[in-house]
């Protein structure tokens, strides 16, 4: 008898996605796609019901905060192994992703080969990141400081990060609040610690600056 097949939950808002990465998956030897699920909700329900070994996590979600989503399961799901498949850059995202309990980090604008080669490498014990993701960690490491995001993007928080990428994807405070399942009052004190941080001196601007965040391109 055969080894047991790997068992994989695919978490992203776009079905579109989901049964792309699905089937390629299924194509694959010893994997098998267990649940697709469309929001947080639906991906630990998929959790608790199914103990799967490995979850294909996107960073933005309806209902949940990607990051705080990744911390969340790692904490009920110590033996779950989290690989995120995400369109936001990985040099911005890549650490706060590995900091919150995920094992790897793909772009969604890498070639179908680069998530097959990161999925059997996390499920193996490893950890997986670009070459070039890779390098910048070890010139972190030699240099004694943290040069992954060297811009004033690495002050924020993961929570205060998320909000701006949000306030640039074009959503309002009170759209962020529901989301996030936090108040209107705390996106509004989200928006304020931003706007200080980042040196910025109105809303209008803050939006702007968070709206060139996220169109730039994903390979900066």
């Amino acid at each position: 008898m055969g080894e047991e097949a790997k068992k994989i939950v695919l978490v992203d808002d776009h079905a579109v996605v989901r049964s792309g990465v699905a089937a390629m998956l299924a194509r694959v030897p010893g994997m098998e796609v267990v649940e697709q699920a469309g929001d947080g909700a639906a991906f630990f329900r998929a959790l608790a019901e199914h103990e799967p070994d490995l979850a294909v996590v996107d960073l933005s979600l309806p209902d949940a905060d990607g990051l705080e989503l990744i911390k969340d399961a790692a904490a009920r799901y110590p033996d779950l192994k989290i690989l995120v498949l995400s369109m936001h850059a990985e040099r911005t995202y890549a650490e706060r992703a590995i900091r919150a309990g995920a094992r790897g980090y793909v772009m969604k604008s890498e070639e179908p080969a680069a998530l097959v080669e990161a999925v059997r490498r996390v499920l193996d014990g490893g950890i997986h990141l670009s070459e070039s993701m890779q390098q910048v960690f070890v010139m972190r490491v030699a240099s004694g400081h943290d040069v992954t995001d060297p811009g004033l993007l690495s002050r924020l928080t993961d929570r205060e990060l998320t909000v701006f990428r949000m306030l640039g994807e074009g959503f309002g405070t009170n759209e962020i609040a529901e989301r996030l399942n936090i108040s209107a009052k705390t996106v509004q004190t989200y928006r304020e610690r931003l706007k200080q941080k980042l040196s910025l001196k109105s809303g209008r601007e803050l939006v702007r600056q968070a709206t060139l965040f996220v169109e730039r391109p994903v390979s900066e």
